[in-house]
């Protein structure tokens, strides 16, 4: 990610490698999911330790989603035609409770975008322009942003995720402004 998109998204990197840091012994993938959004899967699960972790896309109550439960959205699957991306964005997100977690994938750089399939590319365009000026979400982690900002704590730590980074952005729902 650019200097501006960080700018735009209002991201401490530094908050992400006190993350890292504390979070170093956690962070080893498993599952089916690209490396780098596997690590990072891996080391929120335990030190978040949330009640429920729900794929968007399943049957399930999202209104019961609390502090730390996390909200998995396959960006690029919803982002297809059978997907509502727009839903998304509009309607499950607000929805949410303060606290609860919330991973895309499929979340690009500036130069991987042009590059992407169109869908990806709406969506990306899609998730930025809800993103800029809302105070309601705090950006807990990006995967491509902490990669490039944060390399030599990456090389030092866990140099496979510096080719390997995936493509998750962590939010955080956050209490509504009064």
């Amino acid at each position: 990610m650019t200097g501006e998109e960080i700018d735009e998204l209002e991201a401490d990197v530094r908050v992400f490698a006190r993350f890292w840091m504390e979070n170093q012994e956690r962070l080893s993938p498993g599952g089916d999911e690209p490396y780098g959004d596997a690590v990072v899967l891996a080391a929120m699960k335990a030190a978040m330790r949330p009640d429920a972790i729900v794929d968007y896309g399943e049957a399930a109550d999202l209104g019961a989603l609390g502090l730390n439960d996390m909200l998995l959205v396959d960006t690029p699957r919803a982002a297809e035609p059978e997907g509502d991306i727009d839903e998304v964005l509009s309607a499950v997100l607000p929805a949410l409770a303060p606290g609860v977690l919330i991973r895309f994938t499929g979340v690009t750089a500036d130069d991987e975008t042009g590059a992407a399939p169109a869908p990806d590319r709406a969506w990306n365009r899609a998730l930025r322009r809800f993103l800029r000026d809302n105070g309601d979400y705090e950006v807990v982690f990006a995967n491509r942003m902490f990669r490039v900002e944060m390399a030599e704590l990456v090389e030092a730590t866990l140099p496979r995720f510096l080719g390997e980074p995936g493509s998750g952005l962590w939010l955080r729902k956050l209490a509504p402004r009064t």
